[in-house]
């Protein structure tokens, strides 16, 4: 395939008008300059190019673009295409991109350099086309530097100029929800407001339209009044979104009365519009059915809803809680503070059985190795099952969402997990006065399973809601996906090995164990019992567990199967059938699973990064991929799953028992082929490293008391 190189630049002048033309000014250039000159779009990666139709008007030093069927662009949705000029020279095909200085001077004044990409305002729609039944626009786009390129998206979301589109209200009285938006006039004007489900799966989508009446005009402003009972309405968990849409009067005219709508979200940065969502005595909220579905302001501070199942946190004496333990701190906060608590914790606090329990561990075990003093403590839920196994630590248990809990989070210095922060506190939490002070602790991540088979940039990257201040790796390979796929700088990346592989060893049980670990799939989140029995990835697992030829060999070799679910899974576990005592299905929590992997033999799984502790083992893994194109299309992977897997891989029910069978007949022994990537995918094999945490810990530690 042939690059396409830029090496230059045109200065240009972009002209307003709304005739599906691009006008352009050449400024200080003459198009007679340029051998054989050409308009042309190249898309961001260089590789595909499109020639523009043009008429150049000399005497004013005009280009006129106006486009016809744009087949690249057509072919390659969801693209920016940069605008250039292609050119002969010296019997070489050159390529400069053009720029306007004027455009990107304006530009920098009005967003004061805060935002990468912002579409000039006057930046016409060139082409309309459908695909996949989605109709697409394609629209000029100026960055911050000037340049001039060509935005795709559906229409609905291609990008607009800064617009002031403000949420003034949002209220729920009884089953009535009411929302206000107001839009400063000019040449956009509101159209409607919208719910809508978030999630990636396009059978899942679904919105509500809010009932409005016309627009008013109020101070200088366009004001969208909306409502709607939400009382009757199906709501599935967990996220929704309140999304406005917007169209342009001076827009619709050029193309002909054609109703143009843009996407946008009303933003409020008022502190005092966000404090009406933690008041004590009042809450903004709809609760039926054990069910609860409030607002909240986002970190764009954008407006969404949450429905969930009613929780502690969402009671009058929770909120008086945090009111209390917040006065408890900050009417002593020196003293708070000087006690240098640093919290360790695992997913929802439920838990002690993963790299957070075993770092812990050792932090107890070897208080002298502890410098400057700092206190390690561990946030548990009393409720879990392994409270049991860290309640002998006494005082250094924090019980979640006690009062102690809810002071210790203040104060600590640092959050040390092998989850989000998120997981520090109450999950999706109504209005808490600690969110905000949660969120600006310092985070350890420990990790739950090395990265690889899933990709978690939008989840974990360094400018994610959920990106940590010092990161954990187990081998210089993963530091790699960690820096150049997460964008963590390389000081904040240490290469330690993971604190549970310090208890990892090859148990002798003396029987023949198979653990079978699938991972869950988002696009099943909060799916019914009958949606989740009728999906592929139920009916794989249950095909699986069922296979009457499995099941007449694991009665052959006398080989027993231990079914692991996902924690998400838990709830849909009824639904699995099992037949004899050769086959058990154990909950998340029920059993350590190190404990499991130690004893097995053989792993089954999908995409659980547990196959990495199998691996270290050095004993095989199948990898059963049924749905490999949908993983990697909604989740994506950093690592190719037909070259780099370090077990056998099956897409269908008869390839994975037979694999399973080529195992056991293998007595169990893991392939020569897969023992050679052992080297590269582990940094240590010892048990150090939480001994090389603590020591990284302290050192991240130390630099924030300096500061």
């Amino acid at each position: 395939m042939e690059e396409y190189n830029i090496s230059g630049i045109v200065n240009v002048r972009l002209l307003r008008n709304y005739t599906k033309q691009l006008r352009l000014l050449l400024v200080g250039w003459e198009l007679e300059e340029f051998h054989n000159a050409k308009l042309c779009l190249i898309d961001e990666g260089g590789s595909y190019y499109e020639e523009l139709p043009y008429t150049y008007y000399k005497e004013e030093q005009h280009i006129v673009v106006e486009p016809l069927i744009l087949k690249q662009i057509e072919e390659h949705p969801d693209v920016k295409w940069k605008l250039c000029l292609s050119y002969e020279q010296d019997g070489k095909v050159c390529y400069r991109r053009f720029v306007s200085r004027a455009v990107m001077k304006r530009m920098k004044e009005e967003t004061d350099g805060k935002r990468r990409l912002q579409p000039y305002r006057y930046g016409p729609v060139l082409h309309l086309f459908k695909q996949n039944d989605v109709d697409y626009a394609a629209r000029i786009y100026v960055t911050l530097k000037g340049r001039l390129g060509l935005l795709v998206k559906p229409k609905d979301r291609v990008y607009l100029p800064v617009l002031d589109v403000r949420i003034d209200r949002i209220d729920i009285k009884g089953s009535k929800l009411s929302v206000a938006i107001s839009i400063k006039e000019g040449d956009y004007i509101p159209d409607r407001i919208v719910l809508r489900f978030r999630t990636k799966k396009a059978d899942k989508k679904c919105i509500y339209t809010l009932n409005s009446g016309p627009v008013d005009k109020r101070n200088g402003r366009y004001v969208l009044d909306a409502d709607l009972d939400i009382s009757e309405l199906e709501f599935r968990p967990v996220y929704w979104d309140l999304v406005a849409y917007v169209y342009s009067k001076e827009e619709e005219e050029a193309h002909l009365g054609l109703h143009f709508l843009y996407e946008v979200q009303p933003r409020n940065h008022k502190q005092s519009f966000k404090d009406t969502f933690l008041r004590l005595r009042t809450e903004i909220a709809y609760r039926k059915d054990g069910y609860i579905f409030f607002p909240f302001v986002t970190k764009k501070d954008g407006i969404a809803f949450k429905y969930r199942e009613i929780s502690e946190g969402d009671s009058f004496w929770f909120r008086l809680k945090e009111r209390i333990a917040r006065k408890i701190y900050q009417s002593n906060k020196e003293y708070w503070d000087n006690k240098k608590i640093c919290l360790i914790y695992e997913k929802y606090c439920m838990a002690a059985q993963d790299n957070g329990y075993y770092f812990f561990r050792y932090c107890v075990k070897h208080p002298r190795r502890m410098r400057q003093d700092v206190q390690f403590y561990y946030m548990i839920d009393k409720h879990s099952p392994d409270y049991r196994k860290v309640r002998k630590y006494g005082h250094r248990v924090v019980p979640f969402l006690s009062l102690k809990h809810m002071v210790y989070i203040q104060a600590a210095k640092v959050l040390i997990s092998t989850d989000s922060k998120a997981h520090a506190y109450a999950w999706r939490q109504k209005g808490s006065i600690l969110y905000d002070v949660i969120q600006e602790k310092k985070n350890v991540f420990l990790q739950h399973g090395v990265i690889g088979f899933k990709n978690i940039t939008k989840m974990y990257g360094k400018k994610s809601g959920s990106g940590c201040n010092l990161f954990i790796a187990s081998s210089e390979r993963e530091k790699e996906i960690i820096h150049n796929e997460l964008g963590y700088p390389e000081q904040s990346i240490k290469v330690t090995g993971l604190a549970r592989w310090d208890a990892l060893k090859n148990v002798e049980s003396g029987r023949k164990e198979i653990l079978i670990m699938p991972t869950w799939r988002s696009w099943l989140d909060s799916v019914s019992d009958e949606e989740f029995c009728k999906s592929s990835y139920f009916k794989h697992y249950e095909g699986l567990l069922t296979d009457e030829d499995l099941l007449r060999f694991i009665e052959q070799e006398d080989i027993y199967i231990t079914f692991y679910l996902h924690p998400i899974m838990g709830e849909f576990i009824d639904d699995f059938h099992v037949f004899g005592d050769r086959i058990s299905l154990i909950s998340f929590g029920e059993q350590p699973l190190n404990e499991i992997i130690m004893r097995s033999k053989l792993m089954i799984t999908d995409y659980s990064s547990a196959a990495w502790d199998m691996f270290y083992l050095k004993k095989p893994v199948i990898f059963y991929q049924f749905d490999a194109e949908d993983y990697e299309t909604i989740h994506g992977s950093y690592l190719d799953f037909e070259t780099e897997l370090f077990g056998s891989r099956a897409k269908t029910l008869k390839e994975l028992v037979f694999r399973i069978k080529q195992v056991v007949e293998q007595d169990f022994v893991i392939e020569e082929e897969y023992l050679e990537k052992w080297d590269s995918a582990f940094a240590y094999v010892d048990d150090k490293n939480s001994e090389r945490i603590m020591n990284a810990v302290v050192e991240y530690y130390n630099k924030l008391q300096k500061k």
